[in-house]
């Protein structure tokens, strides 16, 4: 595991991720996103918009103590997007317009406005609340839409917030946030192998996989039951391991694979190794 685990906490915000009405793909792709830099994701959590709810779960957050908080959501022009006023509210800051915030506003819809996108660019009261920042943070450049993300230090924990539109989320975190959390994380490789199992059920490999886990405490190891088909049982296992040594990586997820291989080929199981 990395020298020194850089831990995040993920949250996204939007009464439609609760309601079902729209699938929550920000949290999935930023998770595995922050997985492959080498940072580790300890919890996920979905809130409303709401300024009190918003602010009760960023402050219940960093009790917890993590390394980077990262809000998803709630930075656009409208009433409802409200993020930043949590994080004004639960952190006790003022929100301010931001000079530079502002700017990137302004030349955006200058930029709109030429292209025949809107009719006029001027900034309108709407506009404005996006460049309403908390007392001290940092405005990220949106490189696809219009609101900027914000960067809050809050002594040992970076505070994220980013754009709820998939595109743009991911915009600001590849060209302003990932170099922030890769550089305290330091090189980390991550390695992943899988068994496809059939013709054994998953609670006969279970007393299995604990005796794997007990030899490679350094991978981790989960299994995926997949139904049953044709009278035959299906299950994906997955072995993943992180190290700072690629080769070390490689050689423990292969090993732990092949060894519970080995086991369920014993019980009669069919396995592939991929």
């Amino acid at each position: 595991m990395p020298r020194e685990e850089q831990v995040c906490e993920i949250i996204t915000v939007g009464n439609e991720l609760l309601t079902g009405r729209t699938l929550n793909t920000n949290s999935q792709w930023l998770a595995e996103r922050i997985t492959q830099i080498g940072g580790f994701v300890r919890r996920c959590v979905v809130v409303r918009d709401n300024v009190i709810e918003i602010a009760e779960i960023l402050k219940e957050a960093l009790r917890r103590n993590p390394n980077f908080i990262i809000v998803a959501g709630g930075l656009g022009p409208t009433y409802d997007d409200l993020t930043l006023d949590g994080v004004a509210k639960g952190f006790k800051r003022r929100l301010v317009v931001n000079k530079r915030a502002l700017q990137m506003l302004r030349t955006k819809y200058r930029q709109m406005w030429k292209k025949g996108v809107i009719e006029k660019y001027e900034l309108t009261e709407a506009r404005i609340k996006m460049a309403r920042l908390p007392s001290g943070a940092i405005p990220l450049l949106n490189p696809v839409g219009t609101a900027p993300g914000v960067l809050l230090n809050l002594d040992s924990c970076i505070l994220a917030c980013l754009p709820g539109v998939p595109s743009e989320m991911k915009g600001i975190f590849e060209e302003s946030l990932k170099q922030v959390i890769a550089e305290r994380t330091g090189r980390v490789f991550s390695y992943s192998r899988t068994l496809n199992v059939e013709g054994i059920v998953e609670s006969s490999i279970a007393p299995l996989l604990e005796k794997i886990v007990g030899r490679f405490p350094d991978v981790y190891i989960k299994s995926h039951p997949q139904g049953i088909e044709g009278g035959i049982s299906r299950i994906r296992i997955e072995f993943t391991g992180r190290s700072r040594t690629k080769g070390r990586v490689k050689v423990r997820v292969s090993k732990a694979a092949q060894e519970l291989a080995k086991v369920i080929r014993k019980r009669g199981g069919s396995v592939e190794l991929v």
